[in-house]
Formats: C-alpha cells, structure tokens, sequence
C-alpha cells in the first residue's frame, strides 16, 4: 500500500488529495472480511468506491481495489463485482461524480 505524504493527483479531482491512511485502508478491509448475503451489495459498493478514491496503490487502484473486493465476495460465495463494458462509461462518469462529490 501507498504511505507517506505524498499527495494523489485524480484527474478528475481539481485539487490532489493526500493518500489515506493506513488505518482507513484496514478498517474498509476489515468490512470486507465481514461480508454476509445481507450486507454485501452496499458494504462492497461501499468500500469499492472509497478505497479507489483513497488510491491506495501506487497504480491500477481501480483494477486492484476490484480484485481485492472480488476475493472477498468470492470467499463468502457471493458471486463478483463486474462492470461490463458497455457499461464502463456510465460506471466512470459515476465514480467520477462520488470523487468529486466528497472531495
């Protein structure tokens, strides 16, 4: 994981952002470890789009934040998160938007 203070530079962020601490990153983890048939749609959304914005890795956080969701999921036996790709576009503009929006 990212540590230290350098800040993230989003591009669809005006400003950068300094990476989260490794606190926050544990504690969304620890959600994930927790996911049951009742929780999971909103935990891993959740989580999904707070650590890609926390951009934990220094590269590929979307991609990496989606494999680390997807082995939670596929260790309870809850299926995958996909975003297929015609929808991709859609999805992006979204996560743009929740960036932006807790900036």
């Amino acid at each position: 994981f990212r540590e230290g203070n350098q800040l993230v530079y989003i591009s669809s962020i005006k400003d950068p952002i300094k990476p989260a601490p490794l606190s926050f990153i544990k504690e969304k983890l620890e959600l994930l470890s927790r996911l049951d048939k009742d929780n999971y749609k909103k935990v891993v959304s959740r989580v999904f789009c707070q650590l890609c914005k926390a951009q934990p890795f220094f590269d590929g956080n979307k991609r990496s934040t989606l494999c680390l969701c997807n082995a939670a999921l596929l260790k309870q036996k809850l299926g995958v998160l996909l975003i297929k790709n015609e929808l991709y576009p859609q999805f992006d503009k979204l996560l743009t938007k929740f960036y932006r929006a807790y900036a």
